[in-house]
């Protein structure tokens, strides 16, 4: 299945490769998943019926997630621990000098199906590169900012097992980060969770079989739960490099303990999880109207 999504000539702008599409306002890089809630919002009932028997839900989808704190330790523009041991160099190397005189037409291969919540966008073919004519760095030319390696987020990974939490030695803790392995392993059965549910239980009362509502419910906290966790550690990470941080600090900010008290604060989440509920519940046809219950 293939969705197309055409925009008018006044809402997007070329970059400057003219490789990709970029917002009239900031001139920020456009892709599918900024259009998904359209996407959601116009998708015939039995496009849904075909996504829900291709693809079953599954409560370890958490790309949207990791894309989010993905967005957010971009903004601190923090390089990778191995492009900082090379101080940063700009030298020119072979590989800077490849290219071509002209570029030409590529076929791309399609992205990777994402389904979530707002059913992430599907992957589209295409020629992004025109024959416009383009210069090659010049002798000397430093590499841009752009191309430096960034720091990736850590991958999220959450325990719904006991047995697995007192593995991981997180009974009664919120999660752990592996700063190696770029890890964050989340308690799904932590108290805030608990505390999370008990809350939206009441909010979304009777508005679907109970069974079927209580694992929504429990899913959404566990995700909210994660996503709080997972700013707390990715704050902690954009702290590497100031001067005033000694590891023993970012250790300590990473701990079990501070990444609790993190999952601790979720009526702050509340709202983002009552969205996420109804758009499940919508999706699941139990909710069959657009009230939005505040």
């Amino acid at each position: 299945m293939t969705i197309e999504i055409v925009l008018p000539d006044s809402a997007a702008l070329p970059n400057q490769y003219r490789d990709a599409l970029t917002t009239v306002e900031d001139r920020s890089i456009l892709n599918t998943d900024d259009f998904s809630g359209y996407v959601r919002e116009l998708m015939p009932e039995w496009v849904k019926d075909v996504i829900r028997e291709a693809h079953p839900p599954s409560d370890e989808n958490l790309d949207d997630l990791q894309s989010d704190l993905q967005k957010l330790l971009d903004e601190f523009r923090l390089p990778t621990p191995t492009y900082s041991k090379s101080l940063k160099s700009t030298e020119r190397t072979d590989q800077s000098d490849e290219g071509l005189d002209e570029a030409e037409k590529a076929d791309l291969d399609p992205l990777a199906n994402e389904e979530d919540r707002f059913l992430r966008g599907e992957g589209h073919s295409g020629n992004r590169a025109t024959s416009k004519k383009i210069r090659k760095a010049p002798e000397g030319a430093k590499l841009s900012k752009e191309a430096q390696a960034l720091e990736r987020a850590p991958t999220i990974e959450i325990l719904r097992e006991l047995s697995e939490i007192e593995a991981k030695g997180i009974k009664g803790r919120a999660g752990k980060y592996y700063r190696d392995a770029q890890t964050l392993f989340v308690n799904g059965l932590y108290s805030a969770v608990d505390r999370m549910t008990s809350e939206l239980e009441l909010h979304f009362a009777g508005q679907a079989e109970p069974e079927a509502l209580r694992g929504i419910i429990l899913s959404a906290a566990q995700r909210s739960t994660a996503y709080r966790v997972g700013k707390a550690t990715c704050y902690a990470i954009s702290k590497r490099l100031a001067d005033d941080w000694p590891l023993e600090d970012l250790e300590r900010a990473t701990s079990p303990e501070s990444l609790s008290l993190a999952a601790d604060d979720y009526h702050q989440s509340l709202n983002a999880a009552r969205k996420w509920i109804r758009s499940e519940l919508k999706v699941k046809g139990f909710l069959e109207d657009e009230t939005e219950m505040l």
